[in-house]
C-alpha cells in the first residue's frame, strides 16, 4: 500500500503525512527528481519542509520550489520564488532557522553555498 511521504518523529513515535506535491503542467509529464530538506524556523515556532523540483529532460523547465508548513492551514505546499537558479548537490543542514545546501549556478558551472531562512522563505548566497 503506498501511504505516501512521512515525517516520523523517533521520540514520540509521532507521524504527519505530507500532501501530494503541486504538480504544474506540462512540465509535470517529464522525468522529475524531488528532493526535500526539512527545518525548524525559531522565529514563528514552525517546522517546514522544502521541496526543490528538478526536470531531468534537456532543455528542461527551471526547477519549482515549494514549502509546506507542518500544522499549517490548509494542509498543502506553497510554490516560492528563487532569484537564482540553481542545482543542490547535497543533502541539507538546518541550523538557526536556516537550511544550508551545496549548489551549482546554472549560469557560472561553479560550486557556493546556498542558504534558505526558513522565515523569509527566501535563497541567499
Amino acid at each position: 500500500m503506498n501511504m505516501g511521504e512521512i515525517i516520523c518523529n523517533p521520540c514520540t513515535g509521532k507521524t504527519i503525512s505530507l500532501p501530494k506535491l503541486v504538480k504544474t503542467t506540462p512540465a509535470a509529464r517529464r522525468r522529475r527528481l524531488a528532493d526535500r530538506f526539512f527545518g525548524y524556523d525559531p522565529v514563528n515556532n514552525q517546522y517546514k519542509v522544502l521541496c526543490i523540483t528538478q526536470y531531468l529532460a534537456q532543455h528542461a523547465t527551471p526547477n519549482h520550489y515549494q514549502i509546506f508548513t507542518l500544522g499549517a492551514k490548509p494542509k498543502r505546499w506553497r510554490f516560492i520564488d528563487c532569484d537564482i537558479p540553481h542545482t543542490h548537490l547535497s543533502d541539507g543542514l538546518c541550523i538557526d532557522g536556516f537550511v544550508y545546501y551545496i549548489a551549482r549556478t546554472d549560469a557560472r558551472m561553479m560550486c557556493l553555498m546556498m542558504r534558505f531562512d526558513l522565515n523569509s522563505e527566501k535563497f541567499n548566497i
